[in-house]
């Protein structure tokens, strides 16, 4: 295959399209180069990038954008100007397919990501149900210690409902912790993510029960935007942002703000 041939910039840019793809389902940190991403007047913004993301993450991410943008400015350029290789029927479809499946990965990277999210916690079922189990047999009546989740003081008091956890036990190699188990009225245990795989929940429910909009027990309202099953009772879930939002203080309790 001819470096100056259509189909060696085809085959570029069929790697660089599987090769993004698998890096977003398998990378945990892919969905937050599309979140905001404020920046301090005290930084350089690519100082920045390579806090957040990593070194090798940022010369990747830079590597593929200069190579997507080298190979199709020239598969663009030989329209108009190059051998007819480049500008027969074939490569005109070729080059159209390609934009098409450009388009999709964009439109579709968050939810290629939120399946991503899901092999990674389904791998993890064992740890969540390890930590479900004791619960469900015997859900605590005041502040404590169970293992394996260490210590953890129960809100609110009297009937609780949901338990902030003091030392966070870790669910992932790569970090992620679980900072809070809520339980509502019908058994269902619901665990709060935090860390790299954070702003999510993994949830167990009984028989006749999935994942729903809730108060949780420090008066937080969680409203569900979409879930993804896991089998066995479990499920992924995502909810919108509490309309009072729960906030970790320097010592290790949970207070609510007003939005």
């Amino acid at each position: 295959m001819k470096m100056s041939s259509p189909r060696f910039f085809w085959f570029v840019q069929i790697v660089l399209l599987v090769g993004t793809a698998i890096w977003t389902f398998l990378d945990p940190r892919s969905i937050a180069i599309l979140g905001p991403f404020p920046i301090s007047d005290s930084q350089w913004f690519y100082s920045s990038w390579i806090d957040k993301f990593g070194i090798w993450r940022c010369v990747a991410g830079v590597f593929v954008l200069a190579m997507c943008a080298l190979t199709g400015l020239r598969l663009t350029y030989g329209l108009f100007g190059s051998s007819s290789d480049f500008r027969s029927l074939k490569a005109l479809i070729v080059l159209m397919t390609l934009s098409a499946l450009w388009c999709g990965l964009v439109l579709q990277f968050p939810s290629i990501a939120w399946q991503g999210k899901r092999a990674r916690v389904f791998l993890c079922l064992d740890e969540f149900e390890s930590i479900a189990s004791p619960l469900r047999a015997d859900w605590p009546r005041r502040d404590g210690m169970i293992e394996p989740i260490g210590p953890f003081m129960a809100y609110p008091f009297g009937r609780p409902s949901v338990l902030v956890l003091l030392t966070p036990p870790s669910v992932f190699d790569h970090g992620t912790s679980i900072s809070a188990i809520e339980r509502s009225e019908r058994g269902a245990l619901r665990f709060q993510l935090s860390g790299i795989e954070g702003g999510d929940w993994a949830e167990w429910h009984p028989p006749h029960s999935q994942p729903a909009s809730f108060t949780g027990g420090l008066n937080d309202h969680y409203r569900l935007s979409s879930h993804l099953p896991l089998g066995n009772g479990w499920y992924l879930v995502r909810y919108d942002a509490p309309a009072t939002k729960p906030l970790m203080t320097p010592s290790g309790l949970y207070s609510s703000l007003s939005p």
